[in-house]
């Protein structure tokens, strides 16, 4: 069995503007996520995403790659559930 690999990329390019990109074969469901620590974030409603779709994000704060952590969570087709945590 193959190892499942984190579908995202995580595009930091364009700071502050940030881009969550599925990358993967699967369409998630249930995709959300939460900036933890220093920063801030604009609202994002959970939602699915479809391969190549991304969701657009704004992040500001100070210092984010030394105190904050973004934390995303998806449902794959199966129902099951996976975190994955960003760090700046």
């Amino acid at each position: 069995m193959e190892p499942y690999r984190v579908p995202f990329l995580f595009d930091r390019s364009r700071a502050p503007a940030y881009r969550l990109v599925n990358i993967g074969a699967e369409r998630l469901r249930g995709v959300t996520v939460a900036l933890v620590d220093s920063g801030v974030m604009s609202p994002v409603m959970p939602g699915a995403l479809e391969p190549t779709q991304a969701i657009e994000l704004q992040i500001r704060g100070e210092h984010l790659e030394l105190n904050a952590t973004l934390l995303v969570r998806w449902l794959r087709p199966s129902g099951d559930e996976y975190l994955w945590r960003v760090c700046f």
